[in-house]
């Protein structure tokens, strides 16, 4: 089985975090002189309080590969991406920071990635909120900290939203995410416990009491309704009969029976944005959507979201649902 063997892997990867070489000191002098050029950019985020200015163009969606589903590969609308290299020189305290935005403020690092994941490897120093338990930000993170968020890639837009709403107002998704970091040779640390590693790992498999299983990972109603707003081409299914999708659905969504969905998806490209969930269930976990969405993924569809909580976590949320014969 697939878990099975990422298990297997482990001890593999686990020894590789513990032979890596050590990290070098400080930033490269290549680092230095490009972090110098954009600390100086008046234009950069940084000098326009640490937000963006304007919306910008219009948000380009992606989606991360197949398997890589703890967080959305695009930064959440208004919030500014930070460059790696100042990221670095943030990092390390160098003195390049002096006579800018930055300068005199704290900077905490928040890897949202699983607990598997951050127990092997993560920025030196940095804190672990997994993206599943970001309602539990710690209290004695400082909310007025320069708060550099990670993830696979960008963070999702619900980890952004939720730490605002805590009163972080400074906040930045790092560029590129933690694979990026790693990929620059940047100082990293981990451990190499494989009995704790698994442990870690089957903890992450339970069910979570508002959603899909957390081995199909998925999107919450808050980033749903950001794509939607943000006018994501996107399909939106709702998997289940007639009568409970004109009972309630979202707004724009089509209803499929969970025995046509092989066939509703037949001339619809492999690559297109797709968001599925269903009514049935009540936001309980799986649910014929979490049957459908995995299908899909057996299908060769790679860009199949899964809505945690189904239709009773949108309803809780407080966004509207349509009744009848609308779609």
């Amino acid at each position: 089985m697939v878990r099975q063997g990422k298990a297997w892997l482990a001890g593999a990867a686990l020894a590789a975090i513990a032979a890596c070489s050590k990290a070098p000191d400080g930033p490269a002098a290549a680092d230095l002189k490009l972090a110098s050029q954009l600390l100086a950019d008046k234009n950069q985020a940084w000098w326009k309080g640490h937000a963006l200015p304007s919306p910008g163009e219009p948000l380009k969606i992606k989606i991360a590969d197949v398997g890589d589903w703890s967080s959305m590969n695009y930064s959440p609308p208004g919030t500014p991406v930070l460059p790696f290299v100042i990221a670095r020189v943030l990092h390390a305290g160098s003195p390049i920071l002096k006579d800018t935005p930055f300068a005199g403020r704290t900077v905490a690092f928040v890897d949202v990635r699983s607990r598997s994941d951050f127990y092997v490897e993560h920025i030196p120093g940095s804190r672990n909120v997994p993206i599943r338990e970001i309602h539990k930000i710690p209290d004695d993170l400082d909310r007025s900290s320069i708060m550099v968020v990670t993830g696979e890639l960008y963070p999702h837009h619900e980890v952004i939203s939720r730490m605002r709403a805590a009163g972080f107002n400074t906040l930045y998704c790092l560029e590129g995410g933690f694979k990026a970091w790693k990929a620059r040779g940047y100082p990293i640390e981990g451990r190499s416990d494989a009995v704790e590693y698994r442990r870690l790992m089957e903890a992450e498999r339970e069910p979570t009491p508002g959603g899909a299983s957390n081995d199909l990972l998925g999107l919450g109603p808050l980033a749903l309704r950001s794509l939607i707003d943000a006018g994501a081409d996107m399909k939106i299914i709702f998997v289940g009969d007639e009568e409970t999708f004109a009972a309630g659905h979202i707004q724009g969504s089509t209803r499929v029976g969970l025995k046509e969905v092989e066939a509703a998806f037949r001339d619809v490209p492999k690559d297109r944005l797709i968001a599925v969930y269903c009514g049935c269930c009540q936001g309980r976990a799986g649910g014929y959507s979490e049957i459908a969405a995995r299908q899909l993924r057996r299908l060769g569809y790679t860009k199949v979201l899964h809505l945690d909580g189904h239709l009773g976590g949108w309803r809780e949320a407080g966004y509207p649902v349509a009744s009848s014969s609308s779609k």
